[in-house]
């Protein structure tokens, strides 16, 4: 994997008119569910899928682009490359009648990926395992890309 480069990655969500709005909120409500779990209220943000209960949201992908179409075959191919997100307060501010309100970390803020994310046990860390999108999606975009999906499952029980 030495030998390959990413130039960029970039959040989006497909179907979605980034025009309309920003794909991130300036900060989210919280809700506590059982076992200590804390859940963003609409993140990234609802779109068109707005649920009306306090865990709802959307799936969030990840284009990575590399510098050259061969560097995306060989990380596309690479079944050792995952690809890991975590998102986290960085300040935990009281808003009235919802819980805790979370304000995001910029998204060039590096944090090392703990050993247990190389063994698959990603949900005690707070990381989320990326998956490749379908085909279908990968083709939208050019060759030199990757297309990866976080929270497949847009309303968590």
């Amino acid at each position: 994997m030495s030998g390959i480069h990413v130039a960029s990655c970039s959040f989006l969500h497909l179907g979605c008119r980034s025009d309309q709005h920003e794909l991130f909120s300036p900060s989210y409500a919280r809700s506590n569910k059982k076992r200590n779990a804390k859940l963003l209220r609409c993140f990234p943000h609802c779109c068109l899928d707005y649920i009306e209960r306090s865990y709802c949201g959307s799936s969030l992908h990840m284009l990575a682009t590399f510098e050259s179409d061969d560097d995306a075959a060989v990380a596309n191919e690479n079944e050792n490359l995952i690809v890991c997100a975590r998102f986290e307060a960085a300040a935990d501010l009281p808003l009235p009648g919802v819980g805790n309100g979370v304000t995001p970390l910029p998204l060039e803020s590096i944090t090392a990926l703990p050993s247990s994310a190389l063994r698959g046990f990603l949900v005690e860390s707070g990381w989320i395992l990326g998956e490749k999108a379908t085909h279908t999606y990968q083709q939208q975009f050019s060759k030199n890309t990757v297309l990866y999906l976080f929270n497949n499952r847009c309303s968590p029980q």
